[in-house]
């Protein structure tokens, strides 16, 4: 079994699922290395961390859990005790917190504490150049005619990579939230984000009709998860919505891929006021 399970890797034709992905993540790596050299050279009188000078695998909840306090504390809510902390299901052993683009700290002048300044992440979902048709083992699972190709087959569904990251997303802003502002950023981009203008990339595929005069729904799902605020704009302070504060996230989304040079710029303008936050309130 091991020999034939090599040899169909050895062989295949198609690229590996999750190629575009790994290409994502490696924008959103590369982006994270310019924004952290930019930051240690553009502010040296700030002390900067990140998950490997704190030595952190990643943002878990007892990590989280110190955060939230500190935070309470400053607009004088109680804590939560630590022999309290059981009360949490699995708050030991769940996974943590890790953006594919990292997250950026800087230290407070009162106590040194960790505040986050940046969290990156970029998601893709679907084809640049039009939408993914329905692979062979959906279509069969659809009992599909065999001998129709990949290309000519219906779109298959939209993702859900919008649904994955908002854990990470209402998790940032919580934490950052006691102090009145939301640094968490992504990038999203892939065929599930087209506009009606990107009709005419796509249009000679089969079944894209049913595309056509149309903007992405899901672009309303992010919208709806971020306040009803329009996206590709730089949000970072919150504000006040009659007696709700609203803390919305910066989301950027499309259909061509996005660059390491233009996801730089964002995360830059972002820290530079989280930075600019943080100072006006005495924390550095």
């Amino acid at each position: 079994m091991e020999k034939r399970h090599r040899k169909h890797l050895k062989t295949r034709i198609s690229s590996p699922f999750n190629l575009v992905s790994k290409y994502q993540e490696d924008v959103a790596q590369a982006a994270s290395n310019i924004v952290w050299e930019t930051i240690l050279k553009k502010y040296p009188e700030l002390n900067f961390n990140n998950f490997k000078t704190l030595g952190l695998k990643d943002l878990d909840a007892l990590y989280a859990l110190g955060y939230i306090n500190r935070g309470e504390k400053s607009v004088g809510l109680p804590s939560l005790p630590k022999r309290r902390l059981g009360d949490l299901q699995a708050f030991n052993s769940a996974g943590g917190i890790k953006p594919d683009g990292g997250i950026f700290f800087v230290q407070s002048k009162k106590d040194k504490f960790n505040h986050i300044i940046g969290a990156l992440e970029v998601k893709h979902q679907g084809e640049y150049d039009g939408y993914t048709p329905i692979s062979d083992f959906d279509w069969r699972k659809r009992k599909g005619d065999p001998s129709i190709l990949i290309k000519d087959r219906p779109p298959q569904a939209q993702g859900n990579a919008i649904e994955r990251f908002a854990k990470n997303a209402n998790a940032i802003k919580t934490l950052t939230s006691f102090y009145g502002y939301n640094p968490y950023v992504v990038f999203c981009d892939g065929f599930d984000f087209f506009l009606k203008k990107n009709f005419e990339i796509f249009k000679k595929q089969p079944y894209s009709g049913r595309f056509e005069g149309k903007d992405s729904s899901i672009l309303m799902r992010l919208i709806a998860g971020n306040d009803w605020l329009s996206l590709n704009r730089v949000y970072v302070d919150c504000f006040r919505h009659g007696k709700t504060q609203i803390c919305p996230a910066t989301i950027f989304a499309r259909m061509p891929k996005w660059s390491a040079r233009e996801i730089t710029e964002t995360m830059l303008k972002v820290i530079d006021k989280s930075i600019n936050h943080l100072r006006k309130s005495g924390e550095i």
